[in-house]
């Protein structure tokens, strides 16, 4: 039986997904194999559980007392969004305590949680990406809407630079909305990218690797009940999410061939999922990739499973198996 710490809460308003999606992994991790401690993380405090029993968890080395007992896990399962889940710091952490996770190590995470990174590296592999710049927070100013202006045509999407959910996000219609919407992404991060508006279908895609070969699962249609996928649209079922992807043979073709070259491409182990907008000539533009994705009941890696009719407890297994094998 393999002992696993499985990673969840966090630093931001994301924590709340998190608990939730260790809630799910908790709930398909087969008891015959696994026992699960859960580690909940928030700034200035680590508390480890078994079950509904708090245990002492210590920091220094990783482990946990229970009954006397030092508890040490054989393999880190990450269900914590946003830092320092999702952003390279967790990983650093384990990589020093020679620990395996499931997730892609500290330099793929913080290059795909960094916006203007993830887009660069995209670029460089030929993975289509809508025009971008970062503004530093510090330095907002009328300057700032001029200079977006010279560059930009309205819509614009502006977001922090490195933040998950949507969260700070907003989408720019008039000059008016510029410096309101900077200001907000400024209080998610330092850096605020600035995004060409992409007129198309959202689609997304969930990629894992399974027995040595990548998957990539039947793709997501967003429809936002509002002005884009926000948070509001992600968590509170203000979006219609189709799976599968009610368009094209050949766009699904083309969002499963760019999600598995992003995999790739960023160097990820474990589930990831890519966000795209697909134009009218079926060409997908990558937005992001999420390598720590929800599981909630409410997220779309759970749904593309089961129409791949691929149960979660055996994503988890391959998971954990590739984690295992580093």
């Amino acid at each position: 039986m393999k002992t696993v710490f499985l990673f969840t809460g966090g630093y931001t308003g994301e924590s709340v997904i998190s608990l939730k999606s260790a809630e799910t992994f908790k709930k398909h991790l087969a008891s015959d194999k696994y026992k699960v401690y859960t580690i909940v993380v928030s700034k200035g405090k680590w508390q480890a559980f078994y079950q509904e029993t708090e245990l002492e968890f210590n920091f220094n080395n990783c482990t946990i007392r229970q009954n006397g007992e030092l508890v040490k896990p054989h393999v880190a399962l990450i269900a914590l969004h946003g830092p320092p889940g999702e952003n390279g710091w967790l990983q650093g952490y384990l990589s020093i305590q020679d620990l395996p996770f499931t997730t892609g190590d500290t330099l793929s995470m913080a290059a795909s949680f960094d916006k203007k990174m993830s887009v660069d590296i995209a670029r460089q592999h030929q993975i289509p990406v809508a025009k971008s710049k970062i503004y530093k927070a510090k330095n907002l100013s009328d300057d700032s809407v001029k200079d977006l202006l010279d560059n930009f045509k309205l819509p614009v999407f502006i977001k922090p630079n490195a933040s998950g959910s949507s969260l700070g996000v907003s989408k720019v219609k008039s000059q008016d909305e510029i410096l309101p919407a900077l200001q907000l992404a400024a209080k998610e991060g330092n850096d605020i990218m600035v995004e060409a508006f992409l007129e198309g279908c959202e689609i997304t895609c969930g990629v894992f690797r399974h027995q040595g070969q990548l998957v990539a699962l039947p793709p997501t249609e967003i429809r936002s009940h509002n002005d884009f996928f926000d948070y509001n649209a992600k968590y509170n079922k203000a979006s219609d999410e189709i799976t599968p992807a009610q368009v094209p043979d050949a766009w699904i073709e083309n969002v499963q061939r760019e999600a598995k070259k992003a995999y790739v491409a960023f160097n990820c182990r474990g589930v990831i999922r890519v966000d795209f907008m697909v134009n009218k000539d079926g060409i997908p533009h990558m937005i992001e990739p999420n390598t720590v994705p929800g599981m909630s009941e409410e997220s779309i890696i759970p749904q593309q499973l089961q129409v791949a009719g691929i149960e979660i407890s055996t994503m988890i297994d391959a998971i954990i198996d590739e984690a295992l094998a580093h």
